[in-house]
């Protein structure tokens, strides 16, 4: 990892960082496979355990229903690291990955093969998503990045789906914006996790005076290897990354017709313990 591998790694941070002040559909940055590696090599290994910390929140399985999520579709899907943290972790019989960037949907297929040979794996155009079969919807960071005319077309999407498992940044905005997805699917789908209930999303209504802000989002806890890692610590020095903060947010769905509801009366802890003068606070 070098000064001149952290040029590309920066120039994308930037403009993620500048998508998320202002929302609209980003350019199309994957320009090479060297920029596929490198976004994959971090910022995906980033986002992978984000991925993998959400899975394990989610409880039951997110496909309860049957012993195996079937056929995957890895919408706008980048370098792929959703569905290889899923399909490792739940199996699949076939993995299909859709992005704007047919050089990151190949680049996505040639490492999930490499990582999991055994499952059948392919590419698709955003157009031919609407008229393809699958089972499980995976939708990875795309709200930074998506308008919200754009928006809609992860939503036609998941409405097709026997179930959604969709991960994002865990700031206020991008928290919230989530909190809407779910309310917009909750007609249709049982929300498995994070929520412990099926009414409307309490993170999403006002905080009463001098309680402050709350959101609903949760941290990641990086490997502890990286820490005593050199190209981890110059990546953390170069681009100015906390290794130590990955805030997520997360929503896992099922079908009406696939499961029946979380039981009640369970409780879900946001974001970290606060500490205070004398007293410790948790939302």
């Amino acid at each position: 990892y070098s000064e001149a591998d952290s040029q590309p790694l920066a120039g994308l941070r930037a403009r993620s960082l500048d998508h998320a002040k202002r929302p609209t559909e980003a350019p199309d940055y994957w320009n090479s496979d060297q920029t596929c590696a490198l976004y994959d090599r971090f910022f995906g290994a980033r986002i992978a355990w984000k991925w993998d910390a959400a899975l394990r929140m989610t409880v039951p399985k997110p496909h309860a229903d049957d012993t195996a999520p079937g056929v995957i579709l890895d919408f706008a899907a980048g370098t792929g690291i959703a569905a290889r943290a899923y399909a490792a972790r739940h199996g699949a019989t076939q993995v299909l990955y859709c992005d704007r960037s047919a050089r990151a949907s190949k680049w996505a297929a040639r490492a999930f093969a490499a990582e999991l040979p055994d499952i059948k794996v392919a590419t698709l155009r955003i157009d031919e998503c609407e008229r393809t079969s699958f089972d499980t919807l995976l939708v990875s960071h795309v709200i930074d990045e998506l308008s919200d005319r754009n928006l809609s077309d992860p939503l036609v999407l998941a409405r097709r789906a026997r179930r959604i498992f969709w991960v994002e940044p865990g700031s206020l905005r991008v928290s919230r914006q989530l909190g809407h997805v779910r309310a917009e699917l909750l007609a249709d789908f049982v929300a498995m996790a994070p929520c412990p209930h099926q009414a409307k999303c309490g993170a999403l209504a006002p905080m009463t005076a001098g309680q402050g802000e709350s959101w609903c989002h949760f941290f990641a806890d990086p490997p502890r290897a990286i820490f005593q890692d050199r190209e981890w610590t110059a990546f953390s020095q170069r681009l100015g990354i906390d290794l130590r903060a990955v805030p997520f947010s997360f929503l896992s769905m099922t079908s009406k017709s696939a499961v029946a509801p979380n039981p009640s009366g369970q409780g879900r802890v946001l974001g970290r313990p606060r500490s205070m003068k004398g007293a410790v606070r948790i939302d």
